[in-house]
């Protein structure tokens, strides 16, 4: 058995490696930065630009994930409950409002306001006299992210932001060609009724395309979009698709999602049995006199994150941040700027790594987020030795296998030792976890790729190299 040279030398062979990967890639020009750290004794095995900001896209999850589980707990669970205004018979007849009050709860779908209309019907409510309504006001009403790009609005990962939220506040698009210079066929998966849809896409017989090239510029766009308008829910797709396509799924965001909560949650107290004879106002919820009827609660915190960073999922992180700045103050004007403050906190009182960054979001959107490499491996270094390290490292996607990482690393020594999570926007593509080199010797890593010119698959496989060539050094 050859055994594994000195660290020293060792540290060498990675530092000569990835030199030699970076200046001979297309990546050359693009800001890059790395900071790779052994676990076990802290010290540094290479580094490059690691004190140097980057755009850290979802990375971010790391710290929300981080806080989350040190301030909520592991077993927190989001609540959505029903009320009752007015009064309720004893044959089962409501004359007043059922409310359905949201929680923050990301990861509330149609089958939970069907378990609550069912547990309304066995508690004996047969009939309702008066209105449906819905409360959001548990994270201050619905809110549009502050940073977002203005052409994200309506794309499936910038969803509006509600505590009445539901099936991710989108909806799902089915798209497939049919005959040349026909209208391509537009199915919509939606839980009641709700979007529109104006299919303005025609299938043409077009040639298939050369292999695509790995610079963003020479790619061939799609010559087809999806837009909502963005004061209603009316999604138009419009464009040309070519005859070869196979079926493509979309996610887009809607409108108001209480909305959407309320139109399903009648359709699901209907479906039960219970009737309903809704007055034509709608008035606002009154919070005096609110009678509790029935509750549901979410899986608990530590599956929510798992969840979260295994899928990257921005509107559970955003709704994260925001439930642990209403706990904070509930009175406080902004629930985002308290909780962002509270990670600042929560930085400093554990001593992860400096103050010496900008954060304006809890999932990685806003491009003013700005963190280096070195404090992002500061703060996987304390995920490794904090008390929810199981769930943490149990979060991140594992290459090749699961997550943002499924498709990545296949049939490589990396796959399934490789647990890392990804961090990708238009230019940016960000990879930072850990990993076991052959050695036996564990690894923190950050791999920062900012101001890019290829396409994201392109650079994701350029680091996936640059991880394969360090991990895989003996």
């Amino acid at each position: 058995m050859i055994s594994s040279p000195p660290t020293s030398s060792l540290n060498k062979q990675i530092e000569k490696t990835i030199e030699e990967v970076i200046q001979f890639s297309p990546l050359a020009s693009a800001h890059c930065g790395i900071q790779i750290n052994d676990l076990e004794t802290g010290q540094s095995i290479f580094e490059r630009n690691n004190h140097k900001l980057f755009i850290p896209a979802s990375l971010v999850k790391l710290y929300t994930a981080a806080i989350s589980l040190d301030h909520l707990g592991p077993n927190f669970s989001f609540i959505t409950s029903v009320f009752y205004q007015g009064n309720l018979e004893k044959n089962g007849s409501l004359n007043g409002s059922l409310i359905l009050k949201g929680g923050g709860d990301p990861t509330l779908d149609s089958n939970g306001l069907k378990q609550l209309a069912e547990q309304l019907y066995q508690q004996g409510l047969r009939k309702i006299e008066g209105n449906i309504l819905v409360d959001d006001d548990y994270l201050q009403s619905t809110q549009l992210f502050a940073h977002a790009e203005w052409e994200d609005f309506g794309c499936d990962y910038v969803p509006e932001i509600s505590a009445m939220s539901i099936e991710d506040n989108c909806v799902t698009l089915t798209i497939i060609p049919t005959q040349h210079n026909e209208p391509a066929n537009i199915s919509i998966d939606q839980k009641a009724p709700y979007c529109q849809i104006i299919n303005q896409l025609i299938t043409l017989d077009t040639p298939q395309p050369n292999p695509e090239s790995i610079f963003r510029k020479e790619t061939n766009k799609n010559s087809w979009k999806i837009q909502r308008r963005f004061e209603n829910n009316t999604i138009t797709v419009s464009g040309f698709i070519p005859i070869w396509e196979e079926p493509i799924q979309e996610k887009v965001a809607i409108n108001n999602p209480k909305e959407y909560a309320r139109r399903i949650f009648v359709k699901c107290l209907k479906e039960t049995g219970i009737v309903i004879n809704e007055k034509n106002s709608s008035p606002s919820v009154q919070q005096k006199n609110l009678k509790l009827l029935t509750t549901i609660k979410s899986a608990p915190l530590s599956d929510i994150i798992i969840k979260m960073n295994k899928e990257s999922q921005n509107l559970t992180a955003e709704l994260l941040l925001r439930v642990i700045g209403r706990t904070v103050n509930p009175d406080g004007n902004s629930y985002l700027d308290q909780g962002l403050k509270k990670l600042d906190d929560f930085i400093k009182i554990n001593s992860i790594h400096s103050s010496q960054y900008i954060l304006h979001d809890g999932l990685g959107l806003s491009r003013h987020n700005l963190l280096s490499p070195n404090q992002i491996v500061s703060l996987l270094q304390y995920i490794y030795r904090s008390s929810h390290h199981k769930i943490l490292c149990a979060s991140l996607p594992i290459a090749g296998v699961d997550g943002t990482l499924e498709d990545r690393f296949k049939d490589t020594k990396a796959e399934g030792f490789v647990f890392a999570k990804t961090g990708s926007m238009s230019d940016i593509s960000n990879l930072a976890g850990f990993a076991t080199l052959p050695g036996k010797r564990k690894i923190a890593f950050c791999i920062c790729f900012n101001q890019h010119l290829l396409t994201s698959k392109a650079c994701s496989e350029f680091v996936d190299h640059l991880v394969l060539e360090f991990a895989s050094q003996n």
